[in-house]
């Protein structure tokens, strides 16, 4: 009797597993008081998986480094999240970062952060690609605000916060959040409309009848809810005093 050994191989592309998931990863540091003893630095990264439909994000506290380093950070960051091989795209507005990570430039300084990055690369293929920074991408811009919301609060931003956001980002907010955005519409609407011109409080003039709008109904849907944001994030200065969890989410 003859025994026959089958030999099973795994069809690749590029030699990575045609099962390997692809995933755009948006990155973004921030240095507050860049290059002082005292600065607060946050990255912030943003990570979609198109096939699956599923955005996941990070928002870290990094301590007293620079601008550069933030950005070298937020790039590392996103990619040690990934629990498997894929085909990543990472986008940055950092053309340091870029530039570095396609050969132009050397790593002449901050070798330490490069050096784990370039760990963190290890099992991807990945394509680099600088994005002008406040371009209108909403992933790039919620990968800068990430940072920046970090490095303020000197601390990395909870899971809870994160969640809601990307929900968001999907367009299907919670319930939760839905009703956050609604306590905050509410909020503004009780200030004198008009009265921004004076003392920066109220729907302004443009906006009062559709704030008004949606802050009369019952409840908001999650279109509604999703249209009610993009009007609110015009007035974070004042949602901050109200509702610092909201202030994030816009």
């Amino acid at each position: 009797m003859r025994t026959e050994q089958i030999e099973t191989t795994t069809k690749t592309i590029d030699g990575y597993p045609i099962s390997a998931p692809n995933i755009l990863i948006y990155a973004d540091g921030s240095s507050l008081k860049n290059g002082a003893p005292d600065a607060q630095s946050g990255a912030g990264a943003v990570l979609i998986d198109d096939e699956r439909g599923h955005i996941k994000l990070k928002a870290c506290y990094l301590g007293a480094l620079t601008n550069q380093q933030a950005e070298i950070m937020a790039c590392t960051i996103g990619l040690e999240d990934l629990k498997r091989p894929s085909r990543v795209k990472i986008f940055s507005d950092s053309k340091y970062v870029v530039d570095t990570m396609l050969g132009v430039n050397r790593m002449k300084s901050n070798r330490p952060y490069w050096n784990r990055l370039i760990k963190a690369c290890y099992r991807h293929h990945i394509t680099w690609s600088w994005v002008r920074g406040h371009s209108g991408n909403v992933f790039q811009e919620t990968a800068d605000r990430l940072s920046s919301a970090a490095a303020t609060a000197k601390a990395s931003l909870e899971k809870d916060t994160l969640e809601r956001l990307a929900g968001l980002l999907k367009g299907k907010p919670d319930e939760e959040t839905v009703r956050m955005i609604h306590n905050g519409l509410k909020a503004v609407a009780k200030v004198c409309d008009g009265a921004q011109i004076l003392d920066h409080q109220g729907f302004n003039k443009l906006d009062s009848s559709i704030g008004h709008g949606f802050a009369g109904k019952k409840h908001l849907d999650q279109s509604e809810a999703i249209a009610a944001r993009k009007l609110l994030t015009t007035y974070r200065s004042q949602i901050a005093v109200i509702d610092g969890r909201l202030v994030l989410l816009l």
